[in-house]
């Protein structure tokens, strides 16, 4: 299975916002060979269950921009090889885990958190399983 799922999680983490993108193995390799391709190019795109990740490299942004069937990835130099550095370690691990990433938008409380797990709860009353 190939898994990559982005959602605007409200009240997350301690109450507060998160983007929260949640992938399974296959999900995280094929999201990380794009952001890898995004950083060395400028730009990528990647077509993924029908949602378009649409990566944009850029001085000065740290933003992600959520619509039903596109995700707009802009983020510096910097943001991005950080998210590089830490999908490696996801995928290193070789277990679940997460990491949080500082953005400016959509959330107030400036985090995207990035997991790899087996089943993860998004939302109180929704969850979805990733095997």
């Amino acid at each position: 299975m190939n898994v990559i799922r982005v959602e605007l999680a409200r009240e997350f983490m301690l109450g507060d916002d998160v983007v929260l993108l949640a992938m399974d193995t296959a999900g995280l390799d094929a999201f990380a060979t794009a952001i890898n391709h995004a950083e060395e190019k400028g730009a990528w795109r990647l077509d993924h269950g029908g949602v378009i990740h649409d990566f944009r490299v850029r001085d000065g942004m740290a933003d992600i921009e959520l619509h039903d069937d596109r995700v707009l990835w802009r983020l510096d130099r910097a943001k991005t090889v950080e998210i590089i550095q830490d999908l490696t370690v996801l995928r290193d691990s070789g277990r679940p885990g997460h990491h949080y990433v500082d953005i400016a938008e959509p959330t107030d409380t400036d985090a995207c958190a990035f997991t790899r797990r087996v089943r993860v709860s998004v939302f109180r009353r929704h969850s979805f399983n990733l095997d």
